[in-house]
Formats: C-alpha cells, structure tokens, sequence
C-alpha cells in the first residue's frame, strides 16, 4: 500500500468531506417530498408534458416513439452550443433505467417544478436535458413484489425491459430500441456533463447516498484534472453543507466494508458512464440506499442533482474549454487505453461511518448468519482503492476498414454517430490485421449472449482487397475512443467480445484423413520450410507426433489448403504514416 505525505491525504479529506474524523450529520436540511408512492409512467409523462405547456423555458421533445426527454434553458436554446461556444455547457440526467429504481424520477420532476414555478434557479449557462424515465418497457411492468428489501415505494417498476435485458449492461452491444434512441439522443446534444440516478444496496452503512463518479484515470485528457480536485470536491462539500454527507459509492456485496475497505467501481463502457467516458462526457451514477427511507432517498437524489448542476454552472468554461481540447486534441496525444482494473498499490484511508457487522442464529436453519446492527453505529479508518490501471494499450490508427459484409456492425456504429465513407471501387491496401490466436468462450448466456474474454492476438502486415461498398472509418474524429473500444479485438466490451464476429470462429473446410495422409507426405516435399517446422513441432511435441489427427491437423494448418479467414479479424487498421 502506497504510503501519501501528509498534503497529500489532507487534500483529499478535504474533498470528500467524510473523510473528516468527528463529523455529525446536519439536521437543517431541505426535504420537500415526503411520499412513498411514485407515479406510473403514463401519470408520470402527463405531468412533464403539462410542465411543458406551463412554461415557456422548457419543451418536451420525443426523439423516440414514447421515449421522451425535456429541455430547460433560460434563453430557450433546443440545439447543442458549437464546439467553439465555451459559454454554455449541457447537463444531461438520466432516470429509470432501472424502474424499480425510482428516486431520480421524483427527485427530477420536485426539482422542476422548482425551476419552473421560480426562473431565477434555471442557470443561464447550462441547458439542462431530463430523461423522466428511461426504460420504458420496465416502467410499465408495475410490481409490489420487485427490488426485494428496499424500502419503497409502495410500487414501482421491473428492472429488465421487454426483451429481459438489463439496459445499462447494453450501451456497446445496443440490442435494444431504447439504447439506440438513446444514441441518437446523445449524438444530438453531445452532453459535457452526464449523470445517471440509481439506487443500490450490496451493504449498510449511515448514508443516505453515494457516488460513482468516472475516475481520473479512464476519462484521461483535461477533462480528468477535473475530477478530484475539482468536480468530486464541490459536490461532496456541497452535498455536506446541504446535510447529506456522502462516501464514495460502496463496492462491497454480502460483506461489510469494515475492516478490509473496498474499491471503486470500474464502469466500462457497456455501462452508461462508462459509454459517456468515451466521449470525454464528465459522468456521475449516484447511488442512493435502498435501506433508508423512500423520501429520505428522494431528497438525497434531489439534493445531489442541484449540487451537480450548480457545479456545472459555476465551471461551465472550465468543462468547455477541457472538453473542446480533449475533444480535438486527445486521440493525437495518448494512446487508447482499455481494460482497466483496480489498482491495489494506491489507496487513500475513509472515515467510513457504518455499522457493527456481527452474526446470530437463524430461525431458518442451524446455522448463523451475518446482519447490520444499526443499534452500533460506527465510524471506522478503511482503506478505499480509488486508482485504476489499463490492461490494454493500443496505438491510435488513422483508420479502420470494416468490409461490407458485416452490417449489424456498421449499423449499431452509425446509429452512436460513428462518421464512415464507402470505397467506391476495389482497391488493395496494406493493412495491418489481427488474427485471433486465444480466446475464453462463456460458459453460460450473459444479457442475451456468450460474451468472450481473454482474446489475444498476432498481427499480420498484409496486402489487401478492399472492395467496393467496404467502409473507411476515420479515427480524427471527437468519438475516436468509443470507436476504438468496439474495434479493437480485444477490449472487455468491444464487438468482439458480444459475439458480433463470431463466424471467423469457425473453421469452415477440412479433410479427410485417409486421403490427406499420403497428400501431407507430398506437401512436406514441395512446400518450403514446412518440413523443418513440421520436424521442430515433432521434437517439442513427442506425444502428439504419435497421434495421426494431430499430425495431419499441424500439417493442413500450415499449408495453402488453411483458409485465411479462419480467426482473421474482419477490422483492418490502415496505420498512420
């Protein structure tokens, strides 16, 4: 564990202000709702298109069929700034993708009608995008029974949509409607500040909320200088000052926190952080807990979103002008990076106030349990690993060639504002091209597909027909990142990895034994250098030299009749010069 001087420590327990020994919790706080109910998603909409018509500083758009999305801007813009307007800034705040997960849907709309009813509280600088609610299809399905232990509301929506899949698992993969809505939405308005409400359990602890916020370390380029000494430091001190002292979102399930401490969470890109990531986008998921009360939750979520929102106001050219930069300068200064995981050489000690973690006996069985004693609160030095590291680096290629064939591909990139040009005509190009040569199968079905892991790969520099109808894709463009995540071979959440390529898997011609048994023998004779590799192979595999389908199998791979497609990767990356 890294050892931080003591400036060091002190500045981010100046950050986070739990991490302050002998701090109490305020009791002036604002707390408007007080209910345990939300609305359905019809009473919900009929209440965002009447604070439409009641205002002349908000309009609710439908960029999808019953997917909605309201805007407020006090000088009634209803498009994005310019890139080189560093003047205003747009927020963008997501509700419901998982319904039964409700406190930012009632957190969003306590809050608008504030601004609604007193203009003066609407930021002249920021124009302010609300989903009401994003997963539609999982709103509608009303149940008592769901999100079981959590305390209210009295009914609320099912966490899949229609199709059973979790859809902040889908921002790369994009199987559902709702996410390439979404997309579309997002391509439009290009959000410099993006946040996500949740609401989640996993442990107890005293606080009403918690936070994800995008680490430094995987946004990269300005926008990263932001986020601790920066974004992070105001919204906790803001939110303490308003009475809600918060921790960072706690990354622990069917454990205490207590003694060990736990890690950030990692929200790769399939998450809608982790996609916004890609876009230089600031991100926020905040986490209220589901064990406190609903309306204790609701105000939490309420409160946490002005925080975000005055921040957004009060360094609105600060975010611009770290955005535009990232935006036009970044893909020309780092590689791409991916794969990150957590870093246990770095860790920073949290005054975390939970509770004892003890056992009893269980009425159930003979056998003890673990619970939470809220009857012994307690605050306790923990270690909290807040770094992250890139398993994965690439350099950047000055595009990739995608051939026609692969529509659902180029598809899903189009829909998220990928910029692409066809060849017009047949061309050969030298390439470089990846050949898959390990790769981890799913044993069992994740959101609707058997996701691959582990995938290495050998790089080939190779002369080839590019032909007519094939896409260029550029990578001097501002999604450079997103395009690299779902291209490269490798990354945890790219095409590769959600089976879209999955044919080249496959071999698709072979041989029978009893006639290439005496056809290998010839290919040892005519073939150059296949002999010598064919006896190097014999030596360092004594075994297999006795086994005819291993020999014939080691012969056929390596000569003419192997087809090249067989685990070639169907991107080719056109380097720059």
């Amino acid at each position: 564990m890294k050892i931080f001087s003591l400036q060091v420590l002190s500045s981010f327990l100046l950050f986070c202000g739990i991490l302050i020994p002998n701090t109490t919790f305020s009791q002036k706080r604002e707390e408007p709702f007080k209910g345990n109910t939300t609305p359905k998603f019809e009473e919900l909409i009929a209440a965002y298109r009447q604070l439409d018509q009641s205002s002349e500083y908000a309009l609710l758009t439908v960029p999808a069929p019953n997917f909605n999305c309201l805007i407020i801007d006090k000088n009634k813009r209803l498009s994005p700034p310019a890139p080189e307007d560093k003047s205003r800034t747009v927020m963008l705040v997501m509700n419901g993708i998982h319904p039964g997960e409700t406190d930012g849907i009632d957190a969003s709309l306590v809050w608008i009608k504030e601004l609604l009813k007193d203009p003066s509280k609407i930021a002249d600088n920021v124009t302010l995008l609300i989903i009401p609610a994003y997963n539609i299809e999982g709103m509608v399905n009303r149940k008592t029974s769901t999100r079981c232990g959590q305390l209210g509301p009295e009914a609320k929506g099912f966490r899949a949509d229609g199709m059973n899949l979790d859809l902040n698992r889908d921002f790369i993969k994009m199987d559902s409607w709702i996410t390439a809505a979404f997309m579309g939405l997002f391509k439009v308005w290009n959000p410099d500040v993006f946040v996500d409400t949740h609401t989640s359990n996993g442990a107890d602890y005293q606080y009403a909320m918690t936070l994800i916020t995008t680490q430094q370390d995987k946004l990269g380029g300005k926008m990263a200088e932001l986020v601790q000494p920066d974004a992070q430091k105001y919204v906790y001190q803001n939110m303490k000052t308003k009475g809600w002292e918060m921790a960072p979102y706690v990354n622990v399930f069917g454990n205490s926190p207590i003694p060990n401490g736990y890690e950030t969470f990692i929200e790769s890109p399939k998450y809608s952080t982790g996609f916004a990531a890609l876009h230089h986008t600031l991100g926020f998921v905040t986490e209220s807990h589901m064990l406190k009360p609903y309306a204790t939750r609701v105000n939490a979520t309420l409160a946490i979103l002005k925080s975000i929102y005055n921040y957004t106001s009060e360094n609105t050219i600060l975010i611009r002008q770290a955005r535009v930069y990232d935006i036009q300068n970044s893909m020309f200064e780092t590689p791409f990076q991916s794969n990150f995981k957590i870093s246990r050489t770095d860790s920073l000690m949290l005054n975390f106030k939970g509770y004892a973690y003890e056992q009893k006996p269980s009425s159930l069985g003979k056998y003890n349990y673990s619970y939470y004693n809220k009857n012994k609160p307690i605050t306790a030095k923990i270690p909290y690993f807040y770094k992250c590291s890139a398993a994965l680096s690439v350099p950047t290629p000055a595009a990739y060639v995608l051939p026609k064939q692969w529509q659902m591909a180029r598809y899903k990139l189009q829909i998220a504002g990928v910029e692409m040009t066809e060849f017009s005509e047949d061309t050969f190009l030298n390439l470089n091209v990846y050949y898959i040569t390990d790769i981890t199968h799913a044993k069992q079905p994740y959101e609707g597909h058997f996701p691959h892991t582990n995938i290495k790969t050998e790089t080939r520099f190779m002369r080839v027909l590019v032909r007519a109808g094939d896409v260029l894709i550029p990578l001097n463009q501002g999604n450079w990142k997103y395009v690299m995540e779902c291209l490269e071979p490798s990354t945890e959440d790219g095409f590769m990895a959600w089976n879209f390529f999955d044919p080249i898997l496959n071999q698709k011609e072979g041989y029978s034994a009893y006639v290439f048994e005496e056809e290998a023998a010839e290919l040892l004779k005519t073939q150059p250098g296949l002999n010598e590799k064919f006896e190097s192979w014999k030596q360092e595999n004594p075994a297999l030299a006795k086994q005819q389908q291993a020999v014939l199998d080691f012969i056929y791979q390596n000569s003419p009749y192997q087809e090249k497609e067989y685990r070639r990767f169907p991107v080719y990356r056109l380097e720059a010069q």
